[in-house]
């Protein structure tokens, strides 16, 4: 059975110029910490490596993942071990200059469509393929949800401007008093009801992390004969 056995990090997100190094067994692994220490930075770095795009990453362009404290080149080796046949794997997965991914397994100059092949192998082992999909999901909604408030600041530019016409072309305090507290209030509701909206989304992210971490220790139990 297919496991990971090393993830080696450097200027990757919050990891800085030194190399940060993840060994694993096979067994149950845990990782704690807290929060904002960066346990979320192994996932994405296993998704770097296994090819994910930028999206599924949670960034606009790859080089956003390079950490803005360090000189180095971002880069990250995913070690795999076979505990059947002894037989390993190494991707590894650096941004060039350009802000381009550069992919090699086993030391050897390979494409992305080579590493999605052999990380298909792990998928089920560390429940990533999931993981990404979920994460995937939560920032589309998140999008969404940055649209929306977006449209509704331009609907409440639109009605202040309308207010203050009325303001001009209207002698009626009574009625403008009145469109005034009906605009806050609708102010009020709508950003009210997109927060309600955007705590949900985070929600699901935080509750995806937490079910790939059930999955990994699950997957990665010992076999039993």
């Amino acid at each position: 059975m297919w496991y990971i056995s090393e993830l080696q990090i450097r200027a990757f997100k919050s990891v800085s110029s030194s190399w940060v190094r993840a060994s694993f067994s096979r067994g149950n692994t845990v990782v704690i910490g807290k929060n904002g220490c960066g346990k979320s930075n192994l996932l994405l770095a296993l998704a770097f490596a296994s090819g994910a795009g930028p999206a599924q990453l949670g960034v606009r362009h790859l080089s956003d993942l390079r950490c803005i404290d360090s000189d180095e080149i971002c880069e990250v080796v995913l070690r795999l071990s076979n505990n059947l046949n002894s037989q390993k794997h190494q991707i590894g997965a650096k941004l060039t200059q350009e802000g381009n991914r550069e992919f090699r397994i086993d030391n050897v100059k390979r494409t992305l469509k080579d590493v999605k092949m052999l990380a298909s192998v792990i998928g089920d082992a560390s429940g990533y393929t999931r993981w990404i999909e979920e994460q995937a999901t939560a920032v589309k909604e998140l999008q969404i949800t940055r649209n929306a408030l977006q449209d509704i600041e331009r609907i409440i530019s639109t009605m202040q401007m309308s207010i203050a016409e009325d303001d001009v072309a209207s002698a009626d305090a009574g009625r403008l008093d009145t469109l005034h507290h009906q605009n806050v209030q609708l102010k009020d509701d709508l950003r009210q009801c997109l927060m309600t909206q955007f705590c949900s989304t985070k929600q699901q992210m935080e509750q995806a992390e937490s079910t790939l971490c059930n999955h990994q220790v699950h997957a990665s139990r010992p076999e039993r004969y």
